[in-house]
């Protein structure tokens, strides 16, 4: 299977579930960039999306409950960022299985884009906070 992005140490907060949880996402990403490169899956590509989508959600609830419980102090403002990326999500995606919409490849490297970016400058925010609870392991 082709890659669009491949998982590296720095996008890792050294906290296994948060880590799995954006490998998972990534994942999801490839499938998409795969299958839009000709690859083939057993999934409907409707599901794979509606996946990405659900998936995005619940990290997203998992990774602002983990804030409240460590005081996160920003939270109010990742809080903010989250419902902005849940909302663009659900509209890129809507747009790219939809026939004559926007550009495939475009709309994918948008998401790779915007995960990385969420991951390496809004994520790493708090990761200093996830070393001092000892929820982070070097």
């Amino acid at each position: 299977m082709s890659s669009l992005v491949t998982w590296s140490e720095e996008y890792s907060l050294h906290y296994s579930p948060i880590d799995e949880q954006h490998k998972q996402l990534l994942d999801l990403l490839n499938i998409l960039y795969s299958i839009d490169n000709g690859g083939t899956v057993e999934e409907p590509l409707s599901n794979i999306v509606f996946r990405l989508v659900v998936f995005t959600e619940t990290h997203f609830a998992y990774e602002e409950r983990l804030l409240d419980l460590v005081g996160f102090p920003n939270l109010r403002k990742h809080r903010a960022y989250h419902d902005s990326m849940k909302l663009k999500t659900r509209k890129v995606v809507k747009s790219y299985t939809k026939e004559h919409a926007l550009n495939k490849k475009e709309v994918l490297f948008f998401l790779r884009d915007w995960w990385i970016n969420h991951i390496l400058k809004e994520d790493k925010k708090y990761e200093p906070l996830l070393f001092s609870h000892g929820l982070a392991i070097s």
